[in-house]
């Protein structure tokens, strides 16, 4: 029903219906059913809308339980940078000495 109605809205290109329809289904008509889910992350990722996705696969995961959407959403998001302490500026103490050979003192 609802699955094939979004389905056709996506073929004809009207993307924010199908939007409304799969959200619908995700949150009201059948939350634990992953169809949905797996469908608006794809349509997120083909319109560029990756904090959308990653965001929908962490709701897909808490509401399905399925292990497959944790696992799509670890290797989707990028690792956080590691910092080394050890690492930066560093300051050393040297003493220079000019010469000229006109002497202004």
């Amino acid at each position: 029903g609802l699955m094939l109605l979004a389905n056709a809205y996506e073929l004809n290109a009207e993307d924010d219906k199908a939007e409304d329809v799969y959200l619908n289904l995700t949150t009201e008509v059948s939350p634990f059913r992953s169809e949905a889910y797996t469908a608006l992350i794809r349509m997120y990722q083909a319109q560029g809308r990756r904090p959308e996705a990653a965001e929908m696969m962490r709701v897909a995961y808490q509401n399905t339980d399925k292990e497959s959407f944790r696992l799509e959403r670890e290797d989707y998001i990028p690792e956080m940078p590691q910092t080394d302490l050890n690492a930066g500026r560093y300051e050393i103490s040297k003493l220079h000495s000019f010469l000229h050979s006109a002497s202004y003192f």
